[in-house]
Parts: structure tokens; C-alpha cells; sequence
């Protein structure tokens, strides 16, 4: 690593976004230490990774309309990108609360499940069925679905550190627990904040009625989502905010389709 890069990576805001791509992509960044200095201002760079694959899912898309992929093989590329950026982090997290809400158990049981490593057969289905309709959905939209669809990868990043600040946990540990405990609370809030407002200003300029359809979306999301954390759980964990992105991504992803 030479001069000009060690002299960045000690400025506080630098090492934030860092970590934060370090951890919710697989880009070749640098990997630093998980010091709450570190971590403290993280959070507000979660929607940046979102932002990234915003990008790369426009790029792949463009290439692939001007060689003219059948939409099904152009949405498989982008599905296929999709998790590659992501690492599948957020994927993980969708397939172990599949799993835990299709067990119909009791709070301790659905809770033992999600904390179990291995995958199983609910867990598979819905993983089959979620990339399924995210390759279906992204090979059928046009351009202005497209942003549609990228915006919402950055808005449901934005949720997801939005209820990491405000809800309770599920237990005391765990990565969920080191981003809430170091977080700079306040701080971050207010990035997410503007962060969100220009997000819904730019589904505004794209189409007035599509950013009042995602607004009412993003409020059914959120609700339904405290709800189902607090009823089945108890609390959020980082598995819940995986599968919170990825059905927010698919909600968005879907709006876009009205375009």
C-alpha cells in the first residue's frame, strides 16, 4: 500500500466507507480493523453499497440492450452480478429468516433455527424463488425501471441502518450488536436522512406517481417489518436486516415495472 493511501485510510470518514464496503460488498477494498472508530460512522456508507450495485446493474443492462440478450439471459446477468458485488451477505440472512418464519414454531425454536448454520429445504426454495423473480423482474425493465430499481438498492440499505439505530436487538451480540453499539447515533441519522430525501426527490424527478407508490411502500415495508421482528423474534438481528434489504430490493425492483 503506498504513501497516498495510508495518509487516506487515517482520516476518520475514509476508514467509515472502508469498512462499510468491506463489509456489505466484495470489492477489493482494504480490510481494517473493527475498532469503534471504525465502526462509529460506518453505517452511513451502507447505502453506498447499495449505490454501487445500483451502478454496476445500470452498466451490465446497457451493454446487454445493445447486443440484444433475450430479457430472460439479461436478467440472469444482473441477478448474477447482484450477488457477486454483495457476496450473497444479505441472501444469507433472507434464507435463514425463510427458514425460522416456514418452521411455524415457538419464539425459542424460530430463534435456535435462524442461529443454525445450516440451510434447509425452506430456506432453499425461497433463495430459488427470490433470484427467480429478481432475474425476471430486472430483464424486464426499461431504463427509467432500472433507476427505479437502483435507488432502491440504496433506500434499503438506508432501512436497514435506520432500524439497526432505532429497534431492539434480538441478543447482545453478533455483528448487529457491534454496529449499534459503536454507531455515532445521531450522526448517522441525519446522513440517512438526506440520504433518503434525495433518493425519493430523484424518484420524483424520474416519475411524481412511482415516488409516491415507493413512499407508500417503503412505509409498508418498515411496518411490517417491526411488526414481524418484535411478533416472531423478539428483536432484529443481522439475518432480519438481510432479509429486510432483499425484499425491499424486490418491492423496489417491481415498482419499476409500472414504468
Amino acid at each position: 500500500m503506498n504513501r497516498k493511501c495510508v495518509r487516506l485510510l487515517k482520516k476518520k470518514a475514509v476508514r467509515s466507507m472502508v469498512t462499510a464496503l468491506s463489509v456489505w460488498t466484495r470489492l477489493p477494498v482494504p480490510q481494517l480493523a473493527w475498532k469503534p472508530e471504525n465502526l462509529s460512522r460506518s453505517l452511513c456508507w451502507m447505502p453506498l453499497a447499495g449505490a454501487v450495485l445500483g451502478v454496476i446493474v445500470i452498466v451490465i443492462a446497457s451493454l446487454t440492450a445493445r447486443v440484444y440478450l433475450p430479457d430472460c439471459a439479461r436478467g440472469a446477468l444482473i441477478a448474477a452480478a447482484y450477488v457477486l458485488v454483495t457476496g450473497g451477505i444479505h441472501l444469507d440472512g433472507f434464507c435463514d429468516v425463510t427458514d425460522a418464519l416456514a418452521a411455524c414454531r415457538d419464539r425459542e425454536e424460530r430463534m435456535r433455527i435462524l442461529k443454525d448454520p445450516r440451510l434447509g429445504a425452506f430456506a432453499v426454495i425461497g433463495l430459488v424463488c427470490m433470484l427467480v423473480f429478481m432475474a425476471g423482474v430486472m430483464g424486464g425493465l426499461n431504463q427509467k425501471g432500472l433507476y427505479v430499481c437502483a435507488i432502491g438498492f440504496v433506500l434499503s440499505r438506508c432501512f436497514a441502518a435506520a432500524a439497526l439505530l432505532r429497534l431492539p436487538l434480538m441478543r447482545d451480540e453478533g455483528m448487529a450488536a457491534a454496529f449499534q453499539k459503536t454507531a455515532d447515533t445521531r450522526y448517522v441519522r441525519r446522513c440517512l436522512i438526506v440520504i433518503a430525501v434525495l433518493c425519493y426527490a430523484a424518484l420524483a424527478y424520474i416519475s411524481i406517481p412511482e415516488a409516491a407508490l415507493c413512499l407508500l411502500l417503503s412505509a409498508g415495508i418498515l411496518k411490517g417489518f417491526r411488526r414481524m421482528t418484535e411478533k416472531e423474534f423478539g428483536g432484529i438481528n443481522g439475518d432480519t436486516l438481510g432479509w429486510l434489504i432483499t425484499v425491499s430490493e424486490a418491492v423496489f425492483a417491481a415498482a419499476g415495472l409500472c414504468l
